[in-house]
């Protein structure tokens, strides 16, 4: 027996590259090496077909269940149906399209069980499959089942029942579809009931409190009530002043909902009230204030504030002040001074990756050949997404003296080890063509460097 991989025919007597292939750093590689074994259909391949199931990428493990499948037996199917969960779609829906083909019933079967499972992940991966049991429905015979999931607890669980729904490509047309499609309808009808009930019966701290509540549902009534509360306001004094007591409230969403509004209240004459609440012992709060003090003060009063927060105890409030210093860097009005560079720079010692994350897309906002020479001497930084932004600054720059420290970052074999993560080859791409360009530059030409 012969099969078509890479271009040409191979036969059993090439099995052992094959399997040497199933190592190789090439994704498609890989993949096509795990089809071919997988068209050989042997079952002494087994084995070593099931160890793809563990590969790093989710292409090689979706082709491997689809090779389990060209062999069968009832070992194979148990390791197709295991992969059903996991934590790629893509991977399932190999898993499902297999099923299909070895036992229709199987698959169906399988769905139904998932759709019933605690794990609200196993009923959203049932529910990514809704519109494909509908279109076979005449091998179904409890279709409610499937109908509970737009009803789910779980809101990812409904979103993606919804979204199965209405992809027109798996049978519209049939009375099973449409009848799903009504019960979906009828579903957005009872929230848009939902949503009069919380406009017209809600008072402001229960519209606060909703309008940063988890119900997508929920947080659009409220924001809509809030508006038309606003508006209709008659005396705008007595309603800023209902936003600044609510930004004193003990409950922690609703002082966030408060820093929301309060901005479109008071404009300027709120600055001192968010300022205090940028003191607020709840980060979310004080992440939330950020935001909305951005929108009314001037540049004076938003840089120190944020210059302060990098030191704020939670990395998240800290990373949204770097990554909000970087756009008011990069607003043509504002010249960000020394001490403003100096401060994202030491950002990049940061604990959390996060926070050295937007602080080095801040500074690759400024201008500052201060920044780059620290930049270049910090060299490398141990993360892809950090790296390639550093490049993008040196580059800028052009120094000869940044080739060396490039150089180190991009051959540290700690970094390298890091090719699992997707944004590798940009990374090391942005490294070395940033090499290149500083040796044309200065019109040299070393081969270490090339």
């Amino acid at each position: 027996m012969a099969i078509a991989v890479f271009g040409e025919y191979v036969d059993k007597s090439q099995i052992t590259i094959l399997i040497k292939l199933l190592k190789d750093k090439n994704i498609h590689i890989r993949c096509k090496a795990i089809s071919a074994l997988g068209e050989i259909a042997d079952d002494s391949l087994l084995e070593i077909i099931i160890e793809a199931l563990n590969d790093e990428d989710h292409q090689v493990r979706g082709i491997t269940v689809k090779a389990l499948g060209r062999i069968g037996g009832k070992l194979a199917e148990e390791l197709i149906i295991h992969a059903f969960l996991d934590q790629n779609d893509f991977v399932s829906k190999k898993v499902f399209e297999t099923l299909l083909k070895i036992d229709k019933n199987k698959a169906i079967q399988l769905i139904f069980l998932a759709s019933q499972c605690y794990d609200a992940e196993v009923r959203r991966k049932a529910a990514l499959f809704l519109g494909r049991i509908v279109n076979k429905a005449n091998y179904v015979s409890d279709l409610p089942l499937l109908i509970n999931l737009l009803n789910d607890v779980n809101s990812k669980v409904r979103k993606t029942a919804v979204e199965e729904l209405m992809m027109l490509k798996y049978g519209m047309e049939s009375p099973e579809f449409k009848a799903l499609r009504e019960e979906y309808n009828k579903f957005y009808c009872k929230a848009e009931i939902d949503i009069e009930k919380i406009i017209n019966e809600s008072d402001l701290s229960t519209l606060l409190l909703k309008s940063v509540g988890h119900d997508y549902h929920g947080r659009k009534a409220a924001n809509k009530a809030i508006d038309i509360e606003i508006a209709k306001a008659g005396n705008v004094e007595d309603t800023k002043e209902s936003f600044i007591t609510a930004l004193q409230h003990e409950n922690p969403n609703i002082r966030c909902g408060a820093a929301n509004y309060i901005g479109k209240i008071g404009g300027k004459s709120v600055i001192p009230n968010l300022l205090e609440a940028l003191q607020d012992e709840e980060p979310k709060v004080r992440s939330r204030t950020i935001v909305s003090l951005i929108s009314i003060a001037d540049k004076s009063i938003i840089i120190p504030a944020l210059l302060k927060l990098l030191k704020d105890e939670n990395y998240r409030v800290r990373s949204l002040a770097a990554y909000e210093l970087g756009n008011i860097a990069d607003d043509s009005t504002a010249i960000p001074s020394v001490s403003f560079a100096n401060a994202l720079i030491e950002t990049l010692q940061d604990k959390a990756i996060d926070v050295r994350r937007s602080a080095i897309c801040a500074l690759n906002k400024i201008d500052s050949e201060q920044a780059a020479e620290v930049i270049s001497a910090s060299l490398p930084y141990k993360d892809n997404f950090i790296d390639n932004i550093a490049a993008s600054i040196l580059s800028k720059h052009g120094k000869l003296e940044y080739i060396t420290h490039l150089w180190k970052a991009l051959v540290q074999a700690k970094y390298i080890n890091q090719a699992k993560e997707i944004n590798f080859h940009s990374a090391t791409d942005n490294l070395y063509s940033t090499i290149e360009k500083i040796q044309q530059q200065h019109q040299i030409y070393n081969p270490k460097f090339c």
